[in-house]
């Protein structure tokens, strides 16, 4: 009997199956993004190409059939190549986060060679200005969109990234529309992270309420019949520890990239017995929306989009609201026309970030 994808997932949930594999090659980045939250330098003790392969052949014993490389910049760093081919080896799906800066003819032939399910490259703006200033590399707009063209060219799917960033976050609808032309997907983001060291700086540069209300409304109506509902008790916060896991250049298990929180290092245990055994990820795949105490009954948790590692950076509880989230629920019900619901919190400043060390 065929099934669904529906039904895969669904088994995955049930067995603690993760479908889908994270992995940061390098932190070194030939772009100095102003809201980037990887404030770290290039770690020293990067995984060699061998200890990546068997990351993936233990990821592929675990059920995981997709990858995502990034970095940094993926394709900096030395290992992406021998990373990307063994993965279609073993029958990963493989996307490639990038900047576009190194999309060059020969780069893209390759690309292309790998069949990968996407690229994606980030966009701001379609304005060389406004990119450039974010990207803080002149000519960044210019070479990532020639870069998008010539995977298209190739027949490789593509999707452009559009963080909400600062003065850019108000041209979301130009960067849509370059997205038609080029028959890429489009994917905006009005969250921005706080810095992996614990740095406000990438929080400060969030596109203002305007430009994330207005991106919001471009993003289509309310479901049919309304908001969705609140999310059901049992149900798990998020997919960190679950459906999904993250590794860091120098080998460390992450529940997903934004948590800075080790399970363990796969230079001392595979990647397969960390996610069964580890202590970290047994908590946290304990969790449910049901034992969250001021989220649980929130009438705005069924399309907050609330995120653990914001609520944990941010507000500097795991288990608790995320100040941003609860902010751009209400802006989501603007840019609907719908009143606030009666019960719903009213939104908070953040307390704070905090770093975890793993402990």
């Amino acid at each position: 009997m065929r099934r669904s994808f529906a039904d895969v997932r669904a088994i995955a949930r049930e067995k603690g199956i993760p479908l889908a594999l994270h992995v940061e090659l390098t932190y070194r980045c030939n772009a100095r993004c102003v809201h980037c939250f990887q404030e770290r330098a290039a770690a020293p003790d990067e995984l060699d190409a061998g200890a990546w392969r068997a990351v993936l052949d233990q990821a592929r014993r675990l059920g995981v059939l997709f990858l995502t490389i990034s970095g940094g910049e993926a394709l900096l760093s030395p290992r992406f190549w021998d990373v990307a081919e063994h993965a279609r080896r073993v029958g990963l799906a493989v996307t490639v986060l990038t900047n576009g800066l190194l999309l060059d003819r020969a780069c893209v032939r390759r690309l292309a060679a790998l069949s990968p399910a996407s690229v994606e490259i980030s966009i701001f703006s379609t304005r060389p200005d406004r990119h450039d200033a974010v990207t803080r590399v002149p000519g960044s707009l210019r070479a990532a969109v020639r870069g998008a063209l010539r995977l298209r060219q190739a027949g490789v799917r593509v999707a452009l990234k559009c963080p909400l960033v600062g003065d850019a976050a108000g041209d979301h609808g130009a960067v849509a529309a370059l997205a038609a032309r080029l028959g890429a997907a489009l994917q905006l983001d009005p969250h921005l992270f706080a810095a992996s060291g614990g740095g406000t700086g990438p929080t400060r540069c969030r596109g203002d309420d305007a430009a994330i209300q207005a991106a919001l409304a471009a993003s289509g109506p309310p479901p049919e019949g309304g908001p969705p509902a609140t999310a059901p008790p049992d149900r798990a916060p998020c997919g960190m520890a679950r459906s999904f896991v993250a590794v860091s250049p120098s080998g460390d298990v992450l529940p997903c990239v934004a948590m800075p929180l080790s399970a363990g290092n796969v230079r001392e245990a595979p990647l397969d017995v960390i996610w069964r055994e580890s202590e970290v990820f047994r908590r946290l795949r304990a969790r449910r929306w049901g034992g969250l105490p001021e989220c649980a009954t929130c009438p705005r948790s069924g399309y907050c989009g609330r995120c653990s590692a914001l609520a944990l950076l941010e507000d500097g509880d795991l288990d608790g609201p995320s100040s941003r989230a609860c902010h751009v629920a209400e802006l989501r019900e603007r840019a609907w026309g719908l009143p606030a619901p009666e019960a719903a919190p009213a939104p908070r400043p953040p307390r704070g970030l905090r770093v975890l060390n793993g402990s």
